[in-house]
């Protein structure tokens, strides 16, 4: 008579069989780990490299990708502006920042609209585009400060 509770058609496994399936694991597991590596290595490598720019000044990539983030941020047609502005948000903290960390970002941005302004090789980027983002800040510090009164 058969068992009810499921366990009748169960074959005990090897220890052959066991060590096979662990080789296939920890080859996968080690695959995966290279490429991760991999990824990880050629990130940092992009975003680490400086690039000529077309009037001979140089820049790495990180400040590229956070100049194009910006420039995305404040295109209202964008599509994508409301994500890039949450993303610049929580690269910055804002939510858990001290006045003494907003003011400093607020310089960052600063520094980073003269960086912009002397810029000629970056045409397509308009330093006023980057005044509604600084504008959002100023509004969502403001807003902050508020909720902060209104806890004390």
């Amino acid at each position: 008579m058969a068992r009810h509770d499921g366990k009748d058609n169960l074959i005990p496994l090897t220890t052959d069989k066991a060590r096979e399936i662990g080789l296939k694991g920890a080859k996968a597991s080690a695959q995966s780990r290279r490429r991760k590596a991999d990824i990880k290595k050629t990130v940092s490598e992009v975003l680490n490299n400086e690039y000529t720019m077309k009037d001979g000044s140089t820049m790495t990539g990180a400040q590229a990708m956070v100049i194009n983030l910006f420039k995305i941020a404040t295109d209202p047609k964008n599509r994508q502006c409301i994500q890039a502005t949450r993303l610049i948000f929580d690269l910055y903290g804002v939510k858990t920042q001290t006045r003494e960390e907003k003011r400093l970002m607020n310089a960052q941005v600063e520094l980073l609209e003269a960086r912009a302004k002397s810029m000629h090789a970056m045409e397509e980027l308009n330093v006023e585009d980057l005044t509604p983002l600084a504008r959002l800040l100023e509004i969502h510090e403001r807003t902050a400060n508020s909720e902060e009164n209104t806890t004390d």
